[in-house]
């Protein structure tokens, strides 16, 4: 296979991805693709190179094999293999990072993996950490599995991953920066990905601020729109063209801050610092709304309040009453969820910022419709 063909079949596998799974596809735009007849299979090195023999590449035999070559070697890079086990036996962490990545593969389409990749339904959901150190402790699990592909090196330059060296965090919030820019791309494309869905939630959530996710959510959500072909634009009479009228998912972003007297003073003084920052995506105006079992205050403002009412017993039904006539493009609320919830969900986004116990592990409490993003108290008086 020459340089040639290695171009048609890597532009072929790149092609797929754009239109099968577009948040490997944005991933990939952070890597350089080399042809090296010295790689033996393929590698990927700690400065963003993915280096791939023709020969093995086109013997994969099939364009969607291609594609998850590359989408291996990006996540690879994207989970922070090179800093998180850098003092690792080296097989070992190949055949550890191996099973965690193909599983979240595997996962996202069932028949792109080729034979040989490694795949053990033991290991799937854990963390690179723990697959190695259940490796580390049985030898012959470990002995069982033959590595696919010796594909961690080291690079020379640059690089998310050598710039860190030896200053993981940095590299992770670099990762996590553009993992979640990958999946808003993918979510634009109406092709949300399982495994960026479980990165984001489950494996950044530690290490990613919390306000960075809210933000993300909010600029995705403020975003939704669609084109109508049924009802003409208004200006198209005057300009003599039918054009599309682009419709939104409401007016306005609302944010409410749930006052009963579950949430504490830290908690609230948390919600109207974050506030601030919806402001500024918003334009410096928003509506905000209060209250406990009643609403308190409905209005408009373009900076956060000094005082906050409330203190009584929860209830969000009325809340959602109050948003049916004048709905908001998104809503943002923050609460502890303790308290009754409507039983119809809005048409508009919503979006549950749940203030979480410090140190707490694990699943959010539940919410009827929505997304949930946790509000550390860990955080609090640090913004």
């Amino acid at each position: 296979m020459d340089a040639l063909g290695f171009a048609t079949e890597l532009t072929a596998a790149r092609t797929f991805l754009t239109l099968t799974h577009p948040f490997y596809a944005a991933l990939l735009t952070y890597f350089r693709v080399i042809c090296d007849p010295a790689a033996g299979t393929a590698y990927v090195t700690d400065t963003e190179e993915i280096h791939i023999n023709a020969n093995f590449f086109h013997e994969l035999g099939d364009v969607r094999r291609r594609a998850f070559l590359l989408a291996h070697e990006i996540l690879h890079t994207a989970l922070g293999v090179f800093w998180r086990g850098q003092w690792h036996e080296p097989r070992l962490r190949n055949i550890a990072h191996d099973l965690v990545v193909n599983a979240l593969l595997r996962d996202e389409q069932a028949d792109w993996m080729p034979p040989g990749a490694l795949f053990d339904a033991a290991f799937v959901g854990l963390p690179y950490e723990s697959v190695y150190a259940l490796l580390l402790k049985d030898a012959a699990k470990a002995a069982s599995f033959t590595t696919w592909l010796d594909d961690l090196r080291p690079g020379r330059g640059g690089g998310a991953q050598r710039d860190a060296a030896g200053r993981g965090e940095d590299a992770t919030r670099v990762w996590n920066r553009r993992l979640i820019e990958a999946d808003l791309f993918a979510r634009s494309h109406g092709r949300r990905s399982a495994a960026a869905e479980r990165l984001i939630r489950d494996g950044l959530a530690s290490t990613t601020p919390w306000q960075e996710l809210l933000r993300a959510a909010a600029v995705e959500a403020l975003g939704r729109c669609f084109v109508d072909w049924s009802r003409p634009h208004r200006r198209s009479e005057g300009l003599g063209v039918f054009q599309p009228r682009w419709v939104e998912h409401g007016f306005e972003t609302g944010v409410y801050v749930d006052s009963s007297g579950s949430v504490s003073a830290d908690n609230l003084t948390s919600a109207v610092a974050e506030i601030r920052r919806i402001l500024q995506l918003c334009g410096g105006r928003l509506r905000w709304m209060e209250g406990d079992a009643t609403i308190l205050r409905d209005e408009w403002i373009d900076s956060t309040p000094d005082k906050i009412k409330g203190g009584g017993g929860t209830s969000f039904v009325p809340l959602f009453e109050q948003t049916r006539t004048h709905p908001p493009r998104l809503l943002v609320v923050f609460t502890d969820t303790f308290g009754e919830m409507p039983g119809i969900a809005p048409g508009f986004p919503v979006i549950w910022a749940v203030y979480q116990p410090a140190g707490a592990r694990g699943p959010l409490p539940a919410v009827p419709f929505g997304e949930t993003i946790a509000v550390p108290e860990a955080a609090l008086g640090h913004l």
